[in-house]
């Protein structure tokens, strides 16, 4: 898992990785969606500085979103986690 994990990236990098995250925003996989909630906060922790206001703002309104229309509590507490590093 990458939780404690720093992340080295160049700017051009985390612009790729706001990008496939965007992507990943739509896929209706549940492994996707799983892998994409754990990965975030890390993400977010790591790039804060780096990733741009506007995509945050996109990942905040995808990310409720979502948690509005989820059912399972285990998917509602990774949710929580990702909205609480993204805030």
């Amino acid at each position: 898992m990458l939780s404690g994990c720093t992340w080295c990236c160049s700017p051009s990098e985390v612009k790729k990785l706001t990008d496939v995250f965007s992507r990943m925003f739509s896929d209706p996989s549940a492994k996707v969606f799983t892998l994409y909630v754990e990965t975030l906060p890390s993400f977010l922790q790591s790039h804060a500085d780096d990733i741009s206001p506007e995509w945050v703002h996109v990942c905040l309104s995808c990310l409720l979103t979502r948690v509005s229309g989820e059912q399972f509590s285990s998917a509602i507490t990774r949710l929580h986690k990702a909205l609480n590093a993204a805030r």
